[in-house]
């Protein structure tokens, strides 16, 4: 499987996994869960450029930098970032470190710092715990991104759940404006 190919599977993982099995006719489980040859077979089914095998979807899973899938006993998940209501996957709730980042486009900022970061459509808004990764985030969306510091252990102090996902990403359901500084 070439580059090309590689992403556009890994992209079109992320849809199913994350945001819309039914595409595909996939059964998530409650956790986001589902089969590693069952998920083969309904791409399969679906039409591909190419017959997907068991270790395209390994490739995918061991090379994606981001770590965003896990795989485990013929089971493969998306760790997190999903826009799907009925998944909870696993997540662990930690005390955070003082601060988190978060990387966004400019066009976005007037409208967190009024609002607080909300996850928009997805369960949990995603933060990095460095300023490195946040730009990375935010550069998706803009050249030049805004990268906004997160007094993640004041919010936790009060009351601000925060998660770690399997792949280290921060999460929490929103954190208020009152949180948040540009940096």
């Amino acid at each position: 499987m070439d580059k090309k190919n590689q992403k556009k599977l890994s992209r079109f993982l992320a849809l199913v996994l994350r945001h819309k099995p039914e595409a595909i006719n996939l059964k998530l489980d409650a956790k986001g869960k589902c089969s590693l040859p069952e998920l083969i077979a309904k791409i399969n089914q679906r039409g591909w450029p190419f017959e997907v095998k068991r270790e395209h979807i390994e490739k995918i899973v061991a090379d994606d930098s981001k770590k965003r899938y896990a795989l485990e006993d013929e089971m493969i998940w998306a760790q997190q970032g999903h826009s799907l209501t009925d998944v909870q996957v696993e997540l662990t709730k930690i005390t955070p470190p003082q601060y988190l980042y978060h990387g966004t486009a400019q066009r976005f900022v007037s409208q967190i710092l009024g609002q607080g970061l909300r996850p928009m459509k997805r369960q949990h808004v995603h933060l990095s715990k460095d300023v490195a990764t946040a730009t990375q985030v935010g550069s998706r969306r803009d050249s030049k991104p805004t990268i906004l510091r997160v007094d993640a252990k004041k919010a936790h102090e009060e009351g601000t759940e925060f998660y770690l996902s399997g792949n280290d990403v921060y999460l929490a359901g929103k954190v208020e404006a009152k949180y948040l500084e540009m940096m």
